[in-house]
C-alpha cells in the first residue's frame, strides 16, 4: 500500500524499469517525494485508517518488533498521525525543502547494468521539472566487521555508487544500529553530473 501512495498524488511520483527482454520482468523501481511535508500531509488525510489498521497488524504478528516500536516511536509517529498541517521549517535559514527519494531497488540479477543509474536520473529530471533545485536520499553505511564506518573512497554498496555519481554526504546518524548516510544532490544547471 505503501508504494501506491507515490502514485495517486501531485507530491510524489514513481518509476519502474522493465526488463523487455526477460517477459517485462520488473528489474529496479524507485519512489520520490517532490514535496516530502504535502506528501506526508495527504498520506494522512487519504490513508490514516488503512495505514494504522496494516501498521498495527504488523506490530502485532512481530511482538518484538511491536515492543521495540512503542518504546522507540510510538510518540512521535503518533504525533505526525494526528498534526493537522504539514510543519515547515521555521527560518529562510533552514533553505528550501529537497525532494526526498524514498526507496531505489534494483533486482540482484540486474546489479552492476546501470538500473540504479537510470532511475536516478528521472528522479533528478522529475524534481528539476518540478522546479526543484535539490535532491536527498538516506542509505545505510558502508561498515566493517566492528562496525566503524568506512570512509567515501572504501565505501561499498549504495553509498560507493551515490559517492561515484557526485552526491554530497551531508549527514550522519545512528537509527537503531544501524549507521545512515544522508545525502544530497543540487540540481542547478552548473552541475554536470544533472546531463
Amino acid at each position: 500500500m505503501w508504494h501506491r501512495t507515490f502514485l495517486d498524488t501531485d507530491h510524489a511520483a514513481g518509476a519502474v524499469v522493465v526488463d523487455t527482454s526477460a517477459q517485462d520482468t520488473v528489474v529496479g523501481y524507485l519512489l520520490l517525494a517532490l514535496d516530502p511535508l504535502d506528501h506526508v500531509h495527504e498520506l494522512k488525510i487519504k490513508y490514516r485508517r488503512e495505514l494504522l489498521l496494516e501498521g498495527t497488524r504488523g506490530l502485532l504478528c512481530h511482538p518484538g518488533v511491536g515492543l521495540h516500536f512503542v518504546r522507540t516511536r510510538a510518540v512521535r509517529y503518533a504525533k505526525r498521525l494526528l498534526a493537522r498541517r504539514p510543519c515547515r521549517p521555521g527560518s529562510a535559514d533552514d533553505g528550501p525543502i529537497p525532494a526526498v527519494i524514498h526507496a531505489v531497488v534494483t533486482d540482484p540479477r540486474y546489479a552492476l547494468r546501470g538500473v540504479a543509474n537510470r532511475l536516478l536520473h528521472w528522479a533528478q529530471l522529475r524534481t528539476t521539472d518540478a522546479g526543484i533545485d535539490q535532491i536527498a536520499l538516506v542509505t545505510d553505511a558502508a561498515t566493517t566487521p566492528t562496525g566503524a564506518v568506512l570512509a567515501p573512497d572504501e565505501s561499498q554498496g549504495a553509498a560507493a555508487m551515490y559517492d561515484h555519481l557526485g552526491w554530497r554526504r551531508v549527514a550522519q546518524r545512528e537509527r537503531d544500529g544501524r549507521t545512515l548516510i544522508e545525502f544530497r544532490k543540487d540540481l542547478t544547471e552548473g552541475d554536470p553530473s544533472c546531463a
